[in-house]
């Protein structure tokens, strides 16, 4: 659900961008996008933190049965700081599809997703001769999957906007 929120804010970033830049206001529109990554930040973080030290509590609050809370305690804690990497990405997708870079932007989703893929069977159940991880391995391959996407779309944002996210962005 926390992934849906943050696809909710990048269209929403996306649509204040777009009319900053339709009034000519491309400063505005670079502020827009530095605040609007440093609140992705705050709200990563926290959802992150909730899901990593709350799973448990999350888990009973769904009624879920008493023999999943291990496993799915463990893989809720291992999928966090997907949580934090998603809430970025989802700022700089709406960021870069509000300046029409869509291509550009799909491409890295597609390709992100593909990643993902490819590393969660083996990372799951095992493969040339290394044992798997099970759940927490799909955890690792969403997180990996996510971190090469937030590369790609800050190349793109400094490639084709010039934008250089500084330290205090964040």
């Amino acid at each position: 659900m926390l992934f849906l929120l943050f696809r909710i804010l990048g269209a929403g970033v996306g649509v204040v961008i777009t009319q900053s830049i339709g009034g000519g206001h491309l400063q505005v529109a670079d502020r827009v996008t530095r605040a609007v990554l440093g609140a992705s930040t705050w709200i990563g973080v926290i959802s992150a933190l909730g899901a990593a030290f709350g799973a448990t509590a999350l888990f009973r609050l769904m009624n879920a049965p008493a023999e999943i809370l291990p496993l799915g305690t463990l893989f809720l804690a291992c999928l966090a700081p997907a949580l934090l990497l998603d809430a970025w990405i989802a700022t700089l997708t709406g960021v870069l599809r509000a300046r029409l870079f869509n291509r550009p932007v799909l491409a890295v989703v597609v390709a992100m997703n593909l990643f993902q893929l490819a590393l969660a069977w083996p990372f799951m159940f095992g493969a040339a001769g290394i044992d798997g991880i099970g759940l927490p391995g799909y955890a690792l391959a969403q997180g990996l999957a996510r971190l090469a996407a937030l590369a790609a779309l800050l190349w793109l944002a400094q490639a084709r906007l010039k934008f250089h996210a500084r330290l205090g962005d964040w």
